[in-house]
């Protein structure tokens, strides 16, 4: 017979995890178990994904469409997909909602183990020279002569 822990104790245990090992077996009346026929199916392909996607868009109401519209999706792995956004500000939009997500693609796929990533990747754009010695660098290299100027010339800022 199991002694109930004394409060010390149960001070020394506050806090930690604490696990409890349970096995269950469900018997028919055969004492046989039942079990239910594991559905194969088949992996998901990118056409199917993004098929869904555009599905779960117009079917879940709690999800933000005008953030998760025109997101380029990628196959990484058998069960593992990719959400390629461009900004930060796209990705804390959309985590609030990856479970509703993964939740409806899961059920639709027959694929429990279907898992997604967010990846952000950002554009690239013409960078702009601000400071002085970047504007003479850039000048210098469509025009190799500025430098004969600037010998003759050493105070002009450019």
């Amino acid at each position: 017979m199991a002694q109930e822990p004394k409060a010390s104790e149960l001070q020394d245990l506050k806090g930690k995890l604490h696990r409890v090992k349970i096995a269950s077996v469900s018997q028919t009346s055969s004492g046989q178990e039942e079990r239910q026929p594991v559905e194969e199916s088949k992996p998901v392909t990118q056409e199917v994904l993004e098929s869904l996607w555009e599905e779960m868009l117009r079917e879940l109401p709690g999800i933000p469409a005008q953030h998760l519209k025109g997101l380029t999706l990628r196959i990484e792995e058998v069960d593992m997909f990719v959400v390629e956004v461009e900004s930060n500000y796209a990705e804390t939009e959309i985590k609030p909602h990856l479970l509703d997500i993964l939740k409806y693609l899961r059920g639709r796929t027959n694929r429990q183990l279907l898992n997604c990533r967010i990846e952000i990747v950002a554009k690239e754009h013409d960078t702009v020279a601000y400071m002085p010695r970047d504007k003479y660098d850039i000048m210098l290299e469509s025009n190799p002569a500025l430098a004969t100027m600037r010998v003759y010339f050493p105070e002009i800022d450019f």
